[in-house]
């Protein structure tokens, strides 16, 4: 855990050197891997509200709480009927969850079209979502999201079309 802290919290400072830019937890069930998650959010927000911080990361590699942290949850996603979020928003997609927990309205409606075609947005509509800026992305039970998306293949899907396997690749 406190070796996840460092390196994504050095990612966030701006560290790229030898630093990947994705991090994969790959354990079992019962690993870990949402408590990571959970720790690494409280980490990109300044650990505020943590008492013992410096028994888990070094207070200089701290990241400024306006870092911008985005998670999707694959498990309670969904790809049929949407989930709505503020401002009379439904989101279809991990893209479109994203995009509007990292820029709000505007940066929902920069994917909108890819979120409600089930489509990933490209790599230039992804840079400015980020805008330059520190974000943490968090993504837990991508393949359960991933699952869902193929049923919609199937008969009484409402018409919504399957996601293509590059777009589902891209995830």
């Amino acid at each position: 855990m406190k070796t996840l802290l460092k390196s994504v919290c050095s990612r966030l400072a701006g560290g790229t050197g030898s630093i990947a830019p994705i991090f994969r937890l790959d354990t079992n069930y019962g690993g870990g891997k949402t408590h990571a998650l959970i720790a690494l959010s409280h980490a990109a927000r300044g650990m505020q509200g943590v008492a013992n911080a410096s028994e888990f990361l070094d207070s200089a590699l701290i990241p400024s709480p306006s870092t911008r942290v985005a998670a999707f949850d694959g498990e309670n996603a969904d790809p049929f009927n949407g989930r709505q979020v503020a401002d009379g928003i439904r989101v279809f997609t991990p893209w479109g969850d994203l995009a509007y927990a990292l820029a709000g309205r505007e940066g929902y409606e920069r994917v909108r079209k890819s979120d409600e075609a089930g489509a990933a947005p490209g790599a230039e509509t992804l840079r400015e979502l980020f805008g330059g800026e520190p974000a943490l992305i968090l993504l837990d039970e991508l393949s359960i999201y991933l699952r869902k998306v193929q049923q919609k293949g199937l008969p009484g899907s409402a018409g919504r079309k399957r996601l293509p396997a590059a777009a589902a690749a891209a995830c």
